[in-house]
């Protein structure tokens, strides 16, 4: 039985992606290619000052994991999945809508709602604790 997700297309010459709200292996793959790169960045020195370096790190332990999970269909490139230096070379006007439809599909994913989510269970924690 295939359960029926929802999906975007995104589009800019020469390059296309349909881009899928996530299930559980989609999720999952997201996971690992998230550890992947926090180890590959974990290798490297960071000079906290350098903005472009810290940029850099950010693109590719948040992004790049949460952008590559979400594509099921893809025309355009040489080889999938595409490689970080790929990803950071590719035009920022189609990054930014591939961007946009992963995180509208899949809002659990931005960085900022998990936050969010943290704060709430934080605060339903002090909620539960407080005597009525």
């Amino acid at each position: 039985m295939s359960i029926s997700k929802k999906t975007r297309v995104v589009e800019y010459s020469p390059y296309k992606v349909v881009v899928s709200e996530s299930s559980a292996e989609i999720g999952f793959y997201r996971t690992v290619l998230a550890d992947s790169a926090f180890q590959e960045e974990s290798l490297k020195d960071l000079d906290v000052s350098d903005l472009k370096a810290l940029s850099r790190r950010l693109l590719h332990t948040m992004l790049y994991p949460a952008m590559i999970a979400s594509v099921i269909e893809h025309e355009g490139f040489d080889s999938w999945p595409i490689t970080f230096e790929e990803f950071a070379n590719l035009p920022e006007t189609f990054e930014a809508r591939w961007e946009t439809a992963t995180y509208e599909l899949n809002p659990h994913w931005r960085p900022q709602d998990l936050e969010d989510s943290s704060k709430e269970e934080d605060q339903k924690k002090v909620t539960k604790a407080t005597p009525d």
